[in-house]
């Protein structure tokens, strides 16, 4: 947890700090002063000690209470921010240029014959290739609703192997890799996730170079690891090339996410002055966009 981290970095903090007052009062220092017994000087030196242990002490138990004030919040964040997440790459997918919302999805039935029914559906639509318009991403996230994540991903890869020369096929079964990513707890299995999906959207383009799903797919991958990482720079690169290939030819709906996430990333980035750079090309090619035009409007009045 958040919290339990926090603590912890802190409680180092004050172990450093408590371990510098004790080399500092240990080795002396400085101009000679008054010439003190030993048992003085070793007195006044735990007397320091002491005081500075206390005030480190209400320092860790002031930061650990305002830590845990704040772990429901964060807990809070993280889930609005995979939510956003998943509705973003649902939107992509479905090349609607809007966000999916949770209101337009079936109800998961209450009953296990009845889930086992549903999900037994949208396997024999994945093992037909014949998804709903929503794409692959919502497609394994109503898997994960009904319990059959696993499965249906199974049956994804079992699709993509036998339609390997389908550039689509990959995208899609990259799609589900990122489904499945969200699935899993924060740590090292969330990125072995993230590089199967970056691998299947690199293998489709390995067939069309300019496949636009399976570049605003990579784009969009690259663009959410960490930033220790600094696979930020290969993300704008991504969407940079993806903006040129797509501003050749006929305006399609799709085409405005690739502004809102250039434009995104430039500011993830800390870049402002690019961000908006991205997002006034994107209104210039798509003037009735409402969330080009809210992000042009506040990155403005900055």
């Amino acid at each position: 947890m958040a919290g339990n981290a926090g603590a912890a970095a802190v409680s180092w903090a004050a172990l450093a700090l408590a371990a510098a007052a004790l080399v500092a009062a240990l080795s002396g220092g400085g101009e000679p002063g008054p010439v003190e017994t030993e048992d003085e000087s070793d007195l006044a030196s735990a007397e320091n000690l002491e005081s500075r242990l206390h005030d480190v002490e209400g320092r860790l138990e002031a930061a650990e209470r305002r830590l845990s004030e704040m772990d429901p919040r964060l807990g809070r964040v993280e889930r609005t921010a995979e939510a956003a997440l998943g509705e973003a790459r649902a939107a992509a997918a479905g090349g609607s240029g809007t966000t999916a919302t949770a209101g337009g999805a079936d109800p998961v039935p209450a009953g296990d014959a009845e889930k086992r029914a549903a999900l037994d559906a949208l396997v024999a639509s994945i093992r037909s290739g014949s998804f709903s318009a929503e794409g692959a991403f919502a497609l394994m996230e109503r898997a994960r609703q009904l319990g059959g994540i696993d499965e249906a991903l199974k049956e994804m890869e079992a699709y993509a192997a036998s339609h390997g020369t389908e550039p689509g096929a990959l995208v899609n079964l990259g799609l589900a890799y990122s489904s499945k990513l969200l699935s899993v707890p924060e740590g090292p299995e969330r990125g072995a996730w993230a590089m199967k999906a970056l691998q299947s959207y690199e293998n489709a383009l390995k067939i069309d170079p300019d496949h636009w799903e399976a570049r605003f797919q990579r784009a969009f991958n690259l663009s959410q690891w960490p930033p220790y990482l600094n696979r930020q720079p290969e993300s704008i690169r991504g969407f940079e090339e993806l903006v040129e290939l797509q501003e050749r030819g006929t305006p399609e709906a799709r085409h405005v996410n690739a502004y809102i996430q250039l434009g995104n990333t430039y500011r993830a980035a800390g870049n402002s002055e690019k961000a908006l750079e991205a997002f006034r090309r994107g209104l210039a090619r798509f003037p009735e966009n409402e969330t080009l035009r809210k992000q042009v409007e506040l990155l403005e009045k900055r």
